[in-house]
C-alpha cells in the first residue's frame, strides 16, 4: 500500500481504497486462521497433537473465513481443491 501511495500520479490510476479492501480480506482471513490455530494447539496436549490440529484447523478456518469475507483467493483455493480432488472419478 505504501508503494502505491508513493507512486502518486506517475503511474496507472489505482484506487487505493479498492486495493486496500482486496488486501484486507485475505489478511483478515489469515489472522482469524492463525488465532484459531493457536487456540487449537493450546487446547491439546503435546506438540504432535497440536501440530496435527494446526494442520487441519488453520487451512479450514482460512477457507471458511475467506469465503465468508468473499475473498477471491478463498474461491480460487476452493476451485483448486475441487480440481485436485474430483468427486466420482
Amino acid at each position: 500500500m505504501v508503494m502505491l501511495l508513493g507512486l502518486g500520479t506517475r503511474a496507472v490510476a489505482v484506487r487505493p481504497g479498492t486495493v486496500a479492501l482486496s488486501l484486507a480480506r485475505p489478511v483478515a482471513a489469515a489472522a482469524v486462521a492463525a488465532a484459531a490455530g493457536r487456540l487449537a494447539t493450546d487446547l491439546l496436549p503435546g506438540p504432535v497433537t497440536g501440530l496435527a490440529a494446526g494442520c487441519l484447523v488453520v487451512p479450514l478456518t482460512f477457507l471458511l473465513t475467506g469465503l465468508t469475507l468473499r475473498a477471491p483467493e478463498a474461491v480460487h483455493l476452493l476451485a483448486l481443491i475441487r480440481q485436485r480432488f474430483p468427486h466420482g472419478r
